[in-house]
């Protein structure tokens, strides 16, 4: 059962999730203040954090990989853990408090 008021965390997460200055490249993912995130919305934010930041710390690791004689990663190995990284913060901080959020509102325009 959905709880009739918002936490204080929830409250959190959701106040800063609706600046639009702290979505960044994420602001076209961002959906309607009732409107869920889903899996798919979810891991396709993370993919494309992950790919971002993953590809410049790729750069970066080139760099002092060459700079120190050091092997590097692969390319996809960065990129992938970033992903999922993110997916699962993701999933465990602003997404359950953002979609409580939207249940409640649904639940309210349709009163």
């Amino acid at each position: 059962m959905l709880e009739p008021n918002p936490t204080h965390d929830d409250n959190l997460f959701t106040d800063y999730c609706d600046s639009e200055s702290n979505w960044g490249p994420l602001l076209a993912f961002r959906p309607a203040r009732h409107e869920r995130i889903g899996i798919g919305r979810a891991f396709s934010m993370s993919l494309l954090l992950g790919c971002l930041f993953g590809v410049v710390g790729n750069v970066l690791l080139l760099l002092a990989g060459r700079f120190l004689d050091r092997p590097v990663l692969s390319p996809w190995v960065l990129p992938a853990v970033l992903t999922g990284v993110y997916f699962l913060v993701g999933r465990l901080t602003f997404v359950p408090a953002w979609n409580r959020r939207a249940a409640r509102l649904s639940r309210l325009s349709k009163r």
